[in-house]
């Protein structure tokens, strides 16, 4: 099979809210900007997962939590998260465990999980490219970036 690329968003005219990009072997690669003003091209081979922009409890909106948090921390400048202060990363893991996360089990109802910012790819996060460990296995998390 080819490999076909996808980008998410070329123009930057869609409101894409929250998806996840699980990592599996498909044969598409989606690709999006991130990384605030340094505006970086990543794609991971996988499938999306829409997410809805409300937290898990249905307290906030998380979608505009997360992107506050990098504004505050960061100034949208793109800073990997493997130079932040670790009361950051704190506060990044809450938020994206507040992201609600469908699952369709075979043979059982949709169950509502919880993302898990995954600490052992935190190198490669940044603003609108999270590494997260969902229900199926690692993924990122991603959204509209803020140049």
């Amino acid at each position: 099979m080819e490999r076909m690329n996808v980008y998410i968003d070329p123009d930057g005219s869609i409101d894409t809210g929250l998806l996840v990009l699980v990592a599996a072997p498909t044969g598409v690669v989606y690709e999006t900007q991130c990384a605030g003003l340094r505006c970086e091209q990543r794609g991971l081979e996988g499938y999306i997962v829409p997410c809805s922009s409300q937290s898990y409890e249905l307290t906030s909106n998380v979608a505009a939590d997360i992107a506050d948090f990098f504004y505050r921390h960061f100034k949208n400048q793109g800073d990997s998260a493997d130079t932040w202060p670790s009361k950051a990363v704190a506060e990044l893991s809450t938020l994206i465990h507040s992201v609600a996360f469908w699952t369709t089990p075979k043979d059982a109802p949709h169950r509502r999980e919880r993302l898990r910012l995954d600490h052992t790819r935190l190198e490669e996060c940044t603003e609108a490219w999270i590494p997260i460990i969902t229900p199926y296995g690692p993924g990122v998390l991603i959204f509209k970036n803020s140049d």
